[in-house]
Protein backbone atom coordinates (compact mmCIF):
# COMPACT_ATOMS: atom_id res chain seq x y z
CA UNK A 1 0.00 0.00 0.00
CA UNK A 2 1.63 3.43 -0.95
CA UNK A 3 2.39 5.67 1.89
CA UNK A 4 0.04 8.58 1.04
CA UNK A 5 1.80 11.01 3.18
CA UNK A 6 5.41 10.84 1.44
CA UNK A 7 3.60 11.20 -1.83
CA UNK A 8 1.54 14.41 -0.21
CA UNK A 9 4.34 16.15 0.74
CA UNK A 10 6.85 14.94 -1.33
CA UNK A 11 7.36 19.08 -2.41
CA UNK A 12 7.76 19.78 1.00
CA UNK A 13 10.20 17.93 1.94
CA UNK A 14 12.20 17.99 -1.37
CA UNK A 15 11.31 20.77 -3.02
CA UNK A 16 10.37 23.28 -0.68
CA UNK A 17 12.59 22.11 1.91
CA UNK A 18 14.41 25.43 3.59
CA UNK A 19 10.29 26.34 4.40
CA UNK A 20 9.36 22.76 6.08
CA UNK A 21 12.56 21.93 7.82
CA UNK A 22 11.47 24.71 10.75
CA UNK A 23 8.67 22.57 11.48
CA UNK A 24 10.03 19.46 11.87
CA UNK A 25 10.54 18.23 15.10
CA UNK A 26 14.55 18.40 16.22
CA UNK A 27 14.18 15.33 18.22
CA UNK A 28 16.36 12.62 16.55
CA UNK A 29 13.61 9.92 16.36
CA UNK A 30 10.03 10.36 17.59
CA UNK A 31 7.27 7.76 17.25
CA UNK A 32 4.30 9.05 14.78
CA UNK A 33 2.27 7.19 16.60
CA UNK A 34 1.16 6.44 19.86
CA UNK A 35 1.85 2.67 19.65
CA UNK A 36 5.56 3.71 18.95
CA UNK A 37 5.55 5.13 22.43
CA UNK A 38 5.42 1.44 24.08
CA UNK A 39 8.49 -0.68 25.61
CA UNK A 40 10.57 -3.00 23.30
CA UNK A 41 8.73 -5.51 24.84
CA UNK A 42 5.02 -4.40 24.72
CA UNK A 43 6.00 -3.74 21.05
CA UNK A 44 7.29 -7.46 20.24
CA UNK A 45 4.04 -8.72 22.63
CA UNK A 46 1.79 -6.82 20.13
CA UNK A 47 3.23 -7.21 16.71
CA UNK A 48 3.71 -10.82 16.98
CA UNK A 49 0.41 -11.99 16.58
CA UNK A 50 -0.02 -9.22 14.12
CA UNK A 51 2.75 -10.98 12.09
CA UNK A 52 1.11 -14.65 13.08
CA UNK A 53 -2.29 -13.43 10.83
CA UNK A 54 -0.07 -11.44 8.40
CA UNK A 55 1.11 -15.05 6.98
CA UNK A 56 -1.73 -16.62 6.06
CA UNK A 57 -3.55 -13.27 4.73
CA UNK A 58 -3.74 -11.66 1.62
CA UNK A 59 -4.74 -8.68 -0.63
CA UNK A 60 -6.58 -5.84 1.77
CA UNK A 61 -6.38 -8.10 4.91
CA UNK A 62 -2.54 -8.43 4.08
CA UNK A 63 -2.19 -4.15 3.95
CA UNK A 64 -4.40 -3.40 6.77
CA UNK A 65 -2.26 -5.94 9.35
CA UNK A 66 0.69 -4.30 7.86
CA UNK A 67 -0.77 -0.56 8.50
CA UNK A 68 -1.42 -1.83 12.22
CA UNK A 69 2.24 -2.74 12.40
CA UNK A 70 3.21 0.51 11.19
CA UNK A 71 2.07 2.39 13.81
CA UNK A 72 4.92 0.59 15.86
CA UNK A 73 7.23 0.56 14.18
CA UNK A 74 7.10 4.10 12.24
CA UNK A 75 8.98 7.19 12.92
CA UNK A 76 9.68 10.73 12.58
CA UNK A 77 13.23 12.84 12.54
CA UNK A 78 14.49 15.44 10.41
CA UNK A 79 15.23 13.08 7.31
CA UNK A 80 11.84 12.06 6.99
CA UNK A 81 11.53 9.45 9.56
CA UNK A 82 11.02 5.87 7.96
CA UNK A 83 9.54 2.44 9.75
CA UNK A 84 11.28 -0.94 9.90
CA UNK A 85 7.72 -2.63 8.95
CA UNK A 86 8.77 -4.40 5.66
CA UNK A 87 12.16 -5.47 7.51
CA UNK A 88 10.02 -7.95 9.76
CA UNK A 89 7.67 -9.09 7.28
CA UNK A 90 10.29 -9.64 4.61
CA UNK A 91 13.11 -11.46 6.89
CA UNK A 92 10.91 -13.04 9.70
CA UNK A 93 10.40 -16.54 10.10
CA UNK A 94 9.43 -16.69 13.79
CA UNK A 95 8.21 -15.68 16.62
CA UNK A 96 11.83 -15.09 17.35
CA UNK A 97 12.93 -13.47 14.50
CA UNK A 98 10.37 -11.16 15.03
CA UNK A 99 11.53 -10.40 18.73
CA UNK A 100 15.12 -10.47 17.48
CA UNK A 101 14.30 -7.65 14.87
CA UNK A 102 12.71 -5.21 17.19
CA UNK A 103 15.19 -5.57 19.52
CA UNK A 104 18.30 -5.28 16.81
CA UNK A 105 15.84 -1.87 15.27
CA UNK A 106 14.93 -0.09 18.38
CA UNK A 107 18.53 -0.71 19.27
CA UNK A 108 19.97 0.87 16.47
CA UNK A 109 17.62 3.72 16.01
CA UNK A 110 18.40 4.80 19.95
CA UNK A 111 22.01 4.78 19.30
CA UNK A 112 22.59 6.19 16.01
CA UNK A 113 20.00 8.64 15.91
CA UNK A 114 18.63 8.29 12.95
CA UNK A 115 18.41 4.67 10.51
CA UNK A 116 21.16 4.25 8.13
CA UNK A 117 20.30 3.48 4.93
CA UNK A 118 21.40 -0.16 4.61
CA UNK A 119 20.37 -0.71 1.30
CA UNK A 120 20.46 0.57 -2.43
CA UNK A 121 17.82 1.09 -5.34
CA UNK A 122 19.12 0.22 -8.48
CA UNK A 123 17.45 1.10 -12.01
CA UNK A 124 16.74 -1.83 -14.82
CA UNK A 125 16.02 0.50 -17.28
CA UNK A 126 18.62 3.23 -18.73
CA UNK A 127 16.32 6.23 -17.24
CA UNK A 128 13.37 6.19 -14.93
CA UNK A 129 10.85 8.66 -15.43
CA UNK A 130 8.36 10.26 -11.79
CA UNK A 131 5.06 11.88 -12.19
CA UNK A 132 4.99 13.94 -9.02
CA UNK A 133 1.35 14.46 -8.77
CA UNK A 134 0.56 11.26 -9.27
CA UNK A 135 3.64 9.32 -7.41
CA UNK A 136 4.05 7.14 -10.61
CA UNK A 137 7.18 5.67 -12.03
CA UNK A 138 7.40 4.98 -15.64
CA UNK A 139 10.31 4.09 -18.45
CA UNK A 140 8.27 5.62 -20.94
CA UNK A 141 9.00 10.01 -20.87
CA UNK A 142 5.92 10.34 -23.26
CA UNK A 143 3.81 7.93 -20.25
CA UNK A 144 1.59 10.93 -19.04
CA UNK A 145 2.56 14.19 -21.08
CA UNK A 146 3.33 15.20 -24.67
CA UNK A 147 6.79 16.85 -25.59
CA UNK A 148 4.69 19.89 -25.64
CA UNK A 149 3.86 19.40 -22.14
CA UNK A 150 6.75 18.95 -20.91
CA UNK A 151 8.52 21.94 -22.56
CA UNK A 152 5.89 23.96 -20.65
CA UNK A 153 6.71 22.32 -17.45
CA UNK A 154 4.42 19.42 -16.41
CA UNK A 155 5.75 18.08 -13.25
CA UNK A 156 7.93 15.37 -14.37
CA UNK A 157 11.55 14.24 -13.26
CA UNK A 158 13.66 11.84 -14.91
CA UNK A 159 16.49 9.83 -13.44
CA UNK A 160 19.39 7.79 -14.38
CA UNK A 161 20.80 6.53 -11.10
CA UNK A 162 18.83 4.41 -8.66
CA UNK A 163 20.50 6.42 -5.29
CA UNK A 164 18.86 10.03 -6.49
CA UNK A 165 15.34 8.47 -7.80
CA UNK A 166 15.75 6.96 -3.54
CA UNK A 167 16.96 10.31 -2.25
CA UNK A 168 14.52 13.20 -3.99
CA UNK A 169 11.54 10.17 -4.60
CA UNK A 170 11.69 7.54 -1.85
CA UNK A 171 13.41 10.42 0.59
CA UNK A 172 16.10 7.36 1.46
CA UNK A 173 12.87 5.54 3.21
CA UNK A 174 13.49 1.71 2.96
CA UNK A 175 9.23 0.73 3.02
CA UNK A 176 8.83 3.44 0.59
CA UNK A 177 11.90 2.20 -1.96
CA UNK A 178 10.60 -1.34 -1.48
CA UNK A 179 6.56 -0.81 -2.28
CA UNK A 180 7.73 1.07 -5.31
CA UNK A 181 9.91 -1.76 -6.31
CA UNK A 182 7.40 -4.03 -6.32
CA UNK A 183 4.90 -2.25 -7.81
CA UNK A 184 7.00 -2.15 -11.03
CA UNK A 185 9.28 -5.01 -10.60
CA UNK A 186 10.50 -4.21 -14.11
CA UNK A 187 11.95 -0.65 -13.26
CA UNK A 188 13.39 -1.07 -10.49
CA UNK A 189 14.79 -3.34 -8.18
CA UNK A 190 15.88 -2.72 -4.12
CA UNK A 191 19.42 -4.88 -2.42
CA UNK A 192 19.68 -4.94 0.85
CA UNK A 193 23.15 -4.78 2.14
CA UNK A 194 22.74 -7.81 3.96
CA UNK A 195 26.58 -8.95 4.45
CA UNK A 196 26.64 -6.61 7.38
CA UNK A 197 23.60 -8.02 9.44
CA UNK A 198 24.66 -11.38 8.56
CA UNK A 199 28.01 -10.54 10.84
CA UNK A 200 25.60 -8.65 13.39
CA UNK A 201 22.91 -11.53 13.55
CA UNK A 202 25.88 -14.19 14.33
CA UNK A 203 25.83 -12.44 17.79
CA UNK A 204 21.85 -13.80 17.83
CA UNK A 205 22.41 -17.43 16.69
CA UNK A 206 20.06 -16.72 13.83
CA UNK A 207 20.78 -16.08 9.90
CA UNK A 208 18.13 -14.24 8.48
CA UNK A 209 16.52 -14.37 4.68
CA UNK A 210 17.90 -12.25 2.55
CA UNK A 211 15.37 -9.87 1.56
CA UNK A 212 13.52 -10.42 -2.05
CA UNK A 213 15.01 -14.52 -1.86
CA UNK A 214 12.31 -16.84 -0.84
CA UNK A 215 14.94 -19.35 -1.22
CA UNK A 216 17.15 -18.58 1.46
CA UNK A 217 15.58 -20.35 4.91
CA UNK A 218 16.80 -18.96 8.39
CA UNK A 219 18.61 -21.54 10.18
CA UNK A 220 19.55 -21.67 14.13
CA UNK A 221 23.15 -22.55 15.38
CA UNK A 222 23.55 -26.45 14.76
CA UNK A 223 25.27 -29.59 14.13
CA UNK A 224 24.18 -28.88 10.13
CA UNK A 225 24.62 -25.46 10.06
CA UNK A 226 27.48 -24.84 7.81
CA UNK A 227 25.70 -27.64 5.24
CA UNK A 228 21.90 -25.73 5.07
CA UNK A 229 23.55 -22.81 4.81
CA UNK A 230 25.72 -23.70 2.27
CA UNK A 231 22.53 -25.10 0.44
CA UNK A 232 20.86 -21.72 1.20
CA UNK A 233 23.96 -20.15 -0.70
CA UNK A 234 23.45 -22.43 -2.94
CA UNK A 235 19.66 -21.85 -3.90
CA UNK A 236 20.13 -17.75 -3.49
CA UNK A 237 23.01 -17.63 -5.88
CA UNK A 238 21.30 -20.25 -8.29
CA UNK A 239 18.08 -17.85 -8.15
CA UNK A 240 19.86 -14.36 -9.04
CA UNK A 241 22.24 -16.23 -11.63
CA UNK A 242 18.54 -17.17 -13.68
CA UNK A 243 16.73 -14.20 -12.72
CA UNK A 244 19.93 -12.14 -14.61
CA UNK A 245 19.90 -14.43 -17.25
CA UNK A 246 16.39 -14.28 -17.88
CA UNK A 247 16.59 -10.69 -18.01
CA UNK A 248 19.79 -10.93 -20.24
CA UNK A 249 18.09 -13.52 -22.96
CA UNK A 250 15.01 -10.86 -23.19
CA UNK A 251 17.01 -7.65 -23.82
CA UNK A 252 18.83 -9.80 -26.55
CA UNK A 253 16.07 -11.02 -27.99
CA UNK A 254 14.04 -7.47 -28.22
CA UNK A 255 17.38 -6.25 -29.52
CA UNK A 256 17.00 -9.15 -32.40
CA UNK A 257 13.76 -8.46 -33.17
CA UNK A 258 12.63 -5.42 -32.61
CA UNK A 259 12.17 -2.92 -35.77
CA UNK A 260 12.36 -0.19 -33.66
CA UNK A 261 15.55 1.61 -33.50
CA UNK A 262 14.60 3.05 -30.03
CA UNK A 263 13.91 -0.15 -28.61
CA UNK A 264 16.92 -1.92 -30.38
CA UNK A 265 19.42 0.69 -28.61
CA UNK A 266 17.45 0.83 -25.37
CA UNK A 267 17.70 -2.87 -25.23
CA UNK A 268 21.60 -2.61 -26.05
CA UNK A 269 22.41 0.10 -23.40
CA UNK A 270 20.39 -2.38 -20.99
CA UNK A 271 22.75 -5.43 -21.70
CA UNK A 272 25.39 -3.34 -21.35
CA UNK A 273 24.35 -2.07 -17.76
CA UNK A 274 23.03 -5.92 -17.21
CA UNK A 275 26.66 -7.45 -17.79
CA UNK A 276 29.39 -6.94 -15.25
CA UNK A 277 26.22 -8.17 -12.61
CA UNK A 278 25.31 -10.89 -14.56
CA UNK A 279 28.95 -11.95 -14.76
CA UNK A 280 29.18 -11.10 -11.33
CA UNK A 281 26.58 -13.90 -10.54
CA UNK A 282 27.44 -16.66 -12.97
CA UNK A 283 31.11 -16.82 -10.97
CA UNK A 284 29.81 -16.93 -7.59
CA UNK A 285 27.02 -19.24 -8.89
CA UNK A 286 29.84 -21.29 -10.04
CA UNK A 287 32.15 -20.86 -7.26
CA UNK A 288 30.11 -22.44 -5.08
CA UNK A 289 28.78 -25.36 -7.60
CA UNK A 290 32.12 -25.82 -8.51
CA UNK A 291 31.05 -26.61 -12.06
CA UNK A 292 31.71 -24.43 -15.46
CA UNK A 293 28.41 -22.93 -16.66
Amino acid sequence: MQDNFSIRDWKNTKLYKEEYEGALTTEANTPRYPEGELSIEDKIKAITPLWNQYQSASGDEADKIKEKISRYTTYDNPNGGGSYVWYILDNAKSVEDVARIIKKEEDRLKKDGYEESDYTVKLLVPKVYFNVESGELSDNKNEWYTDDELRAGADQTSYTKGSELDDIVFSGDYDQALDFAKRYPTLIKVVKDSVQEQDELEDDDIELEIPGDESTAVVDKSADVKARGKEAKMKQAKAEFKRLEDQMKTHLELYKTSESEENKKTALQMLKNLTPEFQAAKKAYEKLKGVKL
